[in-house]
């Protein structure tokens, strides 16, 4: 019987680790939902990164590799961008599908003219693991595409 233990030990942590590899695997092949309420909380950071000249490169650093990438995204665009507000703020946030939300925002020149944008934005979390079944923290959100519709 004492050799039996550590065989049955052993058949045992193969089966379960079989059973939670593919049960992992399954979830790194969903994509993370984002919600809402973590868009809310990304914007505000990023707006008020993205409005504040110290902090503009950390906002820039909140969108994906590939949205950083486009010829009109380099930092010196970002920054031309952005320097001519001093405020931006979200007003609401509504899914239109997964991972993808229509954003309505106020933008304050430095002037103090107010703009309102109405924008269609996507996002990914971008973490080392990704859980489908967990929420995505919230430093992991990355805006991945905008159109602004208005």
């Amino acid at each position: 019987m004492g050799t039996l233990a550590p065989a049955a030990a052993g058949v045992l942590a193969s089966i379960v680790a079989g059973i939670l590899g593919g049960y992992a695997g399954g979830l790194a092949a969903q994509p993370t939902q984002i919600t809402a309420g973590e868009i809310s909380v990304f914007f505000a950071d990023y707006y008020s990164k993205a409005t504040s000249p110290a902090d503009r490169q950390l906002a820039r650093a909140r969108l994906s590799p590939g949205l950083r990438a486009l010829a009109n995204n380099t930092v010196e665009e970002f920054d031309r961008f952005w320097s001519g507000y001093a405020k931006a703020v979200v007003d609401e946030v509504t899914p239109v599908g997964p991972n993808t939300f229509a954003i309505g925002a106020t933008y304050t020149t430095g002037s103090g003219k107010m703009l309102t944008r109405n924008i269609v934005a996507s996002f990914v979390c971008d973490r080392t693991v990704a859980l489908s079944f967990l929420p995505c923290p919230p430093e992991s959100v990355m805006l991945d595409a905008t159109k602004v519709l208005d």
